[in-house]
């Protein structure tokens, strides 16, 4: 037997199950509210610099120097140099270069870890110094101060919206649930609705029988009588 499709039908099969469509939206929000608590938890921010005074001309621009500094080849001799688990890219997006008049410059590095953070500054700067006297000339760069250990965040690293990933799973929930709802209603052969009956037999239906409920059944003849 072929069921009848309509959003009247699909309305009362999901009126039907609300109750299951709940339970997995339920369970489906605590999941993802309890993983993101557990996996994606806030992370401070540290940030380390090192003042470098350069031995250069009007000439040399600070925007030359910036691209040399995030050049590939000197970024890789960091990761290098300190056994970094990363990728070029990530490690650009960490470093800050300021220009602060004159022919003084900051390397400024971000990162979760303070020393790791002051490590990175320092050794960029290092690298960067060998790198300008070998491509523009600049000798006799020197470091004005190294970059030291903070212990004070600068900001705080925020995982994923606690909020959003919960509504994520009540949205998913709903989804799944009202699928699950539809999948099984479409595994049920029972008769639904007066259509398919006259669809099954070729038959009108002249008739119905009213759905028995505690309270006909509560409401005794002799009772309904003496209501009247």
């Amino acid at each position: 037997m072929q069921k009848e499709i309509n959003l009247k039908v699909l309305f009362d099969v999901i009126k039907r199950h609300i109750w299951l469509i709940f339970i997995i939206t339920g369970i489906t929000a605590m999941a993802s509210g309890l993983l993101s608590f557990i996996s994606e938890e806030p992370s401070a921010v540290y940030q380390s610099s090192t003042s470098i005074l350069l031995n250069s001309n009007e000439n040399d621009s600070t925007s030359t120097l910036e691209v040399i500094l995030r050049d590939r080849t000197v970024l890789s001799s960091v990761i290098t140099e300190l056994g970094l688990h990363q990728t070029t890219n990530k490690l650009n997006e960490q470093i800050t270069f300021i220009d602060q008049g004159g022919k003084i410059v900051k390397i400024a590095v971000q990162d979760t870890n303070p020393e790791l953070a002051a490590d990175i500054a320092n050794t960029t700067a290092a690298i960067f110094i060998k790198q300008i006297g070998n491509i523009l000339g600049i000798y006799d760069t020197r470091i004005v101060s190294e970059a030291l250990v903070s212990n004070l965040p600068i900001s705080t690293k925020e995982g994923g919206s606690l909020v959003k990933n919960i509504m994520l799973g009540v949205a998913a929930g709903i989804v799944v649930g009202i699928g699950i709802v539809l999948f099984l209603d479409s595994l049920d052969d029972s008769i639904q609705s007066e259509n398919e009956i006259e669809q099954l037999l070729e038959l009108q239906v002249i008739g119905s029988v009213s759905k028995i409920t505690k309270v006909n059944v509560q409401n005794k003849p002799g009772e309904r009588l003496r209501k009247r």
